[in-house]
């Protein structure tokens, strides 16, 4: 019985930690040559042999040097694709450039806007052929974050900040194991998939998450209305915790917790604001997402 083929692009920091989180199992799914792809000279090699023929002696891997959105429109063979490239924009571009028919687990994690003060975020999600709803909700956020990040090394972002490097580690585990997840789940729908097809973590804990447009004249009332509102979209199986509606409006996004009470209803327990930074304000300086 044939075997899907699946690609990795961008072979950072998250790829190297989602590597880790993999089972022999999973890549047994597929056919043991993997593209890999990364723009940075012999950094898919390296990955490629330093990490995944170290931990998987039966793969074959076939690095590349490109980018995601070049690689992609001339790979259509691959049924599956592993996103970790370095930036919001990078990972955009990955989702614009992806077939119909291919599925996509990507993830990211970095610093919102606000310097060393600013909140520490990861992102996963898993696209699957015809879940229109999930890929309107990441490209929603991720243009809202690539619109107030500034592409940057990892070095920019726990160089002068030692404190990020410590805090975003448990982040990028919980984003990897659950990516590393999602890519044994090829069989199933998105509702089915562990966790959601779409998550955000903080700090330990992954909640499932909706983006959704939000108005910008609307009061900080209204604005919890229309979190409660879109919250209820979450299917049942996956609400039963926390979740969180990113409200996307011009030059900001409101992440809001929506917990279930005792009661059984719905309430906003806590936001999150991510707004754009002021041009030359000291203050508020841009959001990075490296790795």
């Amino acid at each position: 019985m044939a075997r899907d083929n699946l690609g990795w692009f961008g072979t950072n920091r998250g790829a190297r930690t989602t590597a880790r989180e993999l089972k022999s199992s999973t890549l047994k799914l597929y056919e043991p040559t993997l593209l890999l792809a990364d723009p940075k000279e012999n950094r898919a090699k390296a990955f490629g042999e330093e990490v995944l023929r170290k931990q998987f002696p039966t793969l074959t891997p076939k690095p590349l040097v490109v980018r995601v959105q070049d690689a992609l429109p001339v790979h259509r063979d691959l049924s599956a694709v592993m996103v970790t490239v370095d930036t919001s924009e990078d990972t955009l571009a990955a989702l614009s450039a992806l077939g119909d028919s291919q599925r996509m687990t990507f993830q990211i994690v970095g610093r919102g806007p606000g310097g060393v003060t600013g909140t520490r975020i990861g992102l996963q999600g898993t696209l699957s052929p015809g879940d229109g709803d999930t890929k309107r909700s990441v490209s929603l956020l991720l243009t809202a974050l690539a619109e107030m990040s500034k592409r940057a090394s990892s070095r920019e972002l726990t160089g002068p900040d030692p404190v990020s490097m410590v805090v975003l580690e448990p982040l990028r585990k919980s984003v990897s194991r659950l990516s590393a997840l999602h890519i044994g789940e090829k069989e199933r729908e998105p509702r089915d998939l562990t966790g959601s097809p779409l998550s955000v973590t903080f700090g330990q804990s992954l909640h499932p998450l909706i983006a959704v447009e939000g108005r910008p004249q609307d009061t900080f009332s209204q604005q919890q209305a229309l979190a409660l509102e879109t919250s209820a979209l979450i299917p049942a199986g996956q609400s039963s915790r926390m979740v969180v509606v990113a409200l996307v409006i011009p030059e900001a996004v409101q992440f809001m917790r929506v917990a279930r009470a005792s009661s059984g209803k719905r309430v906003v327990a806590g936001v999150c604001p991510f707004v754009r930074p002021v041009e030359r304000a000291s203050s508020s300086a841009p959001a990075l997402f490296t790795d």
